[in-house]
């Protein structure tokens, strides 16, 4: 009975030792943490960092007008691949005041136009 007291005790002990200490997080994880609060109020902080996490390169059109509290930039020139840092870095900010995402694509070509437009053809879309 007393070696069982003695290694529940024992165990007991242990445990408690091992709840006191206090295990460090990975610096990555501690960084991308800092990264991310910063990013609230630091758009090209965060952008650098999104684009890195994909390893792709953050273009200069996003970047541009960014020391002005403005993001304006055409979408057109952005590729797919390109659009989740500028996403996930609009999500998280609370500094900019203005976001400007313009599009010089004319729809009137296609068939969305309110059934007005007509294909090469020259039949209406609506057929």
């Amino acid at each position: 009975m007393d070696i069982i007291a003695i290694l529940t005790l024992s165990s007991l002990s242990l445990l408690t030792d091992l709840k006191n200490i206090s295990v460090p997080r990975p610096k990555m994880v501690q960084d991308s943490a800092h990264i991310r609060q910063r990013g609230a109020q630091d758009f090209m902080a965060y952008y650098d960092f999104a684009c890195a996490r994909q390893e792709s390169v953050p273009l200069p059109a996003v970047k541009m007008n960014l020391d002005k509290g403005m993001l304006d930039f055409n979408g057109d020139r952005v590729k797919l691949t390109d659009w989740p840092p500028i996403l996930s870095s609009v999500s998280i900010n609370k500094h900019l005041h203005h976001i400007a995402i313009s599009s010089t694509y004319q729809a009137s070509l296609g068939c969305g136009d309110a059934g007005k437009a007509k294909n090469k053809s020259g039949t209406s879309c609506n057929n």
